[in-house]
């Protein structure tokens, strides 16, 4: 069922934006703290913070509890109206990722 698939894509999103921004939090503390980054760590870490969020189902309106979940099949007519459904996109296609990355080098 597209609820669970969607469900699942979800939770595998937001768990890699959380790994990037527990990443990134790893990084800014290897190099010595929030205060102490050069200009250059500073723009790493944004960088990898604006990925996180793009990557973050939850920036972009997932779940809506209306649209987004089970529904008993026994109450809908054979003729419908059927519930609207529709698969949570990927964030970015691989290629879209691979133009970020070189438009946006750190």
């Amino acid at each position: 069922m597209i609820w669970q698939f969607n469900l699942m894509r979800a939770a595998e999103q937001f768990r890699h934006a959380q790994e990037i921004k527990a990443f990134a939090n790893a990084c800014v503390e290897s190099w010595g703290g929030p205060h102490k980054l050069s200009s250059e760590q500073t723009k790493w870490v944004e960088y990898a913070e604006r990925v996180a969020e793009k990557l973050n189902p939850l920036s972009h309106g997932y779940p809506d509890p209306v649209n987004d979940r089970a529904f008993d099949p026994e109450l809908i007519p054979m003729d419908g109206p059927y519930p609207e459904s529709e698969e949570l996109p990927l964030p970015y296609p691989l290629l879209e990722i691979e133009r970020m990355l070189e438009k946006h080098r750190y």
